[in-house]
């Protein structure tokens, strides 16, 4: 599923938003989504950022796993403070930041050799690469939220 899909997807999870199950998740499906979408506008503006230099990509052991498995562990990793998300969101703060990232993500081209963004745990993506960073993690979370609409 792209980036875009999944972006589609979390848009008609915005009436379930405040299901939670805390036996899967310590967040509600609307905190799992808004972590998405931060994460996503946070990769594309490090990318928007570093435009017009080279991508020397650098994957980490770690990083090199996760993308030939195509999946995140749970449980593993802490994710940075600046897309933890603290309180559910409503449902319209949601809808405002699914199209916001929507509009992030359309700005990335695969096929540009310049701008990167450095992840804290995989290294260094080009931007091919950030599309299917993105394409994982979103994944998981969405897996996450489906489980949570199972047991919720």
């Amino acid at each position: 599923m792209t980036v875009l899909e999944q972006i589609d997807q979390m848009r008609d999870l915005v009436a379930r938003s405040t299901v939670s199950a805390a036996e899967v998740s310590g967040w509600c499906v609307g905190q799992q989504i808004q972590h998405c979408c931060l994460a996503m506008r946070t990769i594309v503006a490090g990318v928007e950022r570093t435009e017009g230099q080279p991508a020397k990509e650098n994957l980490s052991v770690i990083g090199r796993v996760i993308f030939a498995t195509g999946r995140i562990p749970r449980g593993r990793a802490q994710a940075p403070k600046s897309v933890v998300v603290d309180e559910a969101p409503s449902e319209e703060e949601l809808i405002e930041s699914i199209e916001k990232s929507r509009t992030a993500v359309q700005e990335l081209d695969p096929n540009v050799k310049t701008g990167y963004f450095v992840h804290h745990i995989f290294g260094v993506l080009g931007q091919a690469r950030v599309l299917r960073f993105l394409e994982i993690h979103n994944g998981h979370h969405l897996r996450i939220v489906r489980d949570i609409l199972t047991a919720g």
